[in-house]
């Protein structure tokens, strides 16, 4: 019966969490439901985006927090918790702030300010390291799955479909959909 102890995940629609009118900042949001027990803090969970298609890879994503980017968080119950997932924006170039990004190493800002019309995965990559940055083929399309993990345990999944539009194209083109 440890499935019990196991709080349902529940994956909420992917929302755009961009200011700007320039950009798209795809972010799932997650909470948390007990079945049956007490609610206790889920601690450390991690969370990494499997990508399928043209450029198969597996990638370490952060939490977004108020402080800055995570990579891990304690999640309780009926709270909302937000995943960036990638971005997109229709200037020539924008640096896609975070506040662990404030401060770029020398030699690095050209891999990791954002071209105009190619969507970029928001994992560790983009918010620590600032280098090897992941961005999508357009147009492409892929599938992807987010995983949350305690540990090395897989506590929840959900696959998502990208469509990536041509280059020159709006961003509401850019879809992260549920599947």
């Amino acid at each position: 019966m440890a499935w019990l102890k196991i709080p349902a995940v529940e994956f909420h629609p992917p929302v755009n969490m961009a200011a700007e009118h320039h950009l798209v900042w795809w972010h799932v949001p997650i909470s948390l439901k007990y079945r049956w027990l007490k609610p206790f803090p889920l601690q450390n969970v991690s969370v990494k985006l499997t990508l399928s298609g043209a450029d198969s890879k597996t990638l370490q994503l952060c939490w977004r927090a108020w402080e800055g980017p995570k990579l891990r968080m304690t999640l309780l119950e009926d709270e909302l918790y937000y995943i960036p997932v990638m971005a997109r924006t229709t200037f020539v170039s924008h640096m896609l702030a975070t506040k662990a990004g404030m401060i770029i190493p020398p030699g690095s800002l050209g891999d990791w300010v954002m071209q105009g019309g190619i969507p970029r995965i928001s994992d560790v990559q983009h918010c620590f390291a600032f280098t090897s940055v992941t961005n999508l083929v357009a147009p492409g399309y892929y599938w992807a799955t987010l995983t949350l993990c305690v540990g090395s345990r897989v506590i929840a999944r959900k696959s998502y479909s990208i469509s990536v539009p041509p280059p020159d194209s709006a961003n509401d083109q850019l879809v992260l959909a549920p599947r």
